[in-house]
């Protein structure tokens, strides 16, 4: 699983580069059923020649929210440590919608944005 995730983020890594865009803000909204009361982190890189940004949010009631800004499509991981809960992503400007389910870890879906769309038709393909 982590060799396929590291492939994963080389293939589309020149995704990211070709989307470039001025610094705008992107929303992370999500719902993952079965978490309450529990901490999401994220790791993302907000701009070209800069370090990745770490940020976190809380979760109640299976919902939460996460702001911040990139100057275009970047690849990020989202992770809850405590139900061992991951999912990599492009963070983009504008909306993104999260759904999993503690029940089902791998089984977390994101939507929103042309990098998702493309990378989601990818990870589809290659799932087969």
């Amino acid at each position: 699983m982590v060799n396929r995730i590291k492939i994963t983020l080389l293939v589309v890594s020149t995704l990211a580069t070709a989307l470039v865009k001025a610094q705008s803000n992107f929303t992370v909204t999500g719902t993952v059923k079965g978490a309450n009361h529990v901490w999401a982190h994220i790791d993302y890189l907000p701009s070209t020649g800069t370090n990745n940004r770490d940020d976190s949010t809380y979760i109640k009631d299976g919902q939460f929210t996460i702001t911040g800004q990139t100057d275009g499509a970047t690849l990020g991981i989202f992770y809850i440590p405590d139900y061992d809960i991951q999912d990599i992503f492009f963070f983009e400007p504008g909306a993104t919608t999260l759904t999993g389910d503690t029940a089902n870890k791998d089984e977390v879906y994101t939507t929103g944005g042309e990098a998702n769309a493309l990378f989601n038709a990818y990870r589809q393909s290659i799932r087969g």
